[in-house]
């Protein structure tokens, strides 16, 4: 293939994925579209499993520290 060809398969190529990101970037809700679009049973379940990831942490972080002095 001369250079030519291979310029504008590197531009069609190029072209394609930036169209691909762009359209990924346009319709993926970020994470508070994603929520408000729960629905309220959605949502609670969410909710109590933020809340327990949550507390989970800090009670690995209390075992984790709680010889070293450190306050919570």
């Amino acid at each position: 293939m001369s250079a030519k060809r291979w310029i504008i398969a590197g531009f069609c190529s190029s072209a394609i994925i930036g169209i691909g990101y762009a359209l990924m970037t346009y319709t993926t809700p970020n994470e508070k579209e994603f929520y408000n679009s729960l629905s309220p049973a959605l949502k609670l379940i969410y909710d109590k499993n933020i809340e327990k990831k949550y507390s989970d942490e800090m009670i690995e972080y209390i075992k984790k520290n709680r010889y070293s002095g450190k306050s919570v």
